[in-house]
């Protein structure tokens, strides 16, 4: 499909019907390579068949930007969160917006969290940290976790097991 056929009139219709709703569960809209043709490719998504988009989060500016793409389209859900390579981020401030905007209504999970030992961008022990209230918000706030595991399994799901899992579920 070429941007000469986006017909911004309304949604495209998928080339094939497809009976059950396909829901992409994690892209990075909220990534700059995106803002300067945002509007395209949310058609060009739908005209796949794409219902329903959640962008997924990895540090707080994504996170706000997330929820503002939610807010401004009804095809878009938001997660927030911060990814293990900016782990070293997460400062009480940090903390306190990210829990602010998770209580919004566009906002469907928290994440992208988890651990990812092929980069260590941050300290191990920063990003366990970081997992580990990550956990104990998604449960408190009855959302589900959006997962980030490389070269970390054992870890990730030790850790799952110590902290409980989140009530609505995560995502891997």
């Amino acid at each position: 499909m070429t941007d000469e056929t986006m017909n911004p009139s309304g949604p495209p219709k998928p080339k094939t019907q497809n009976p059950k709703p396909l829901v992409d569960t994690h892209c990075h809209l909220n990534h700059e390579d995106f803002a300067h043709d945002l509007p395209r490719v949310l058609w060009r998504a739908q005209a796949a068949g794409v219902q329903h988009i959640i962008c997924a989060s990895y540090d707080l500016e994504s996170s706000l930007l997330a929820v503002k793409m939610a807010s401004e389209n009804g095809m878009v859900s938001a997660s927030v969160g911060i990814h293990p390579h900016d782990a070293i981020t997460l400062t009480a401030e940090v903390e306190e917006q990210l829990k602010a905007l998770a209580s919004d209504k566009n906002v469907v999970a928290f994440g992208e969290a988890g651990l990812d030992y092929y980069s260590d961008l941050s300290p191990r022990d920063v990003q366990q940290a970081a997992f580990r209230w990550h956990i104990r918000l998604a449960a408190e706030l009855e959302l589900p976790l959006i997962v980030h595991s490389r070269d970390a399994q054992q870890d990730v799901i030790r850790i799952l097991r110590e902290e409980g899992m989140p009530s609505r579920g995560v995502v891997m």
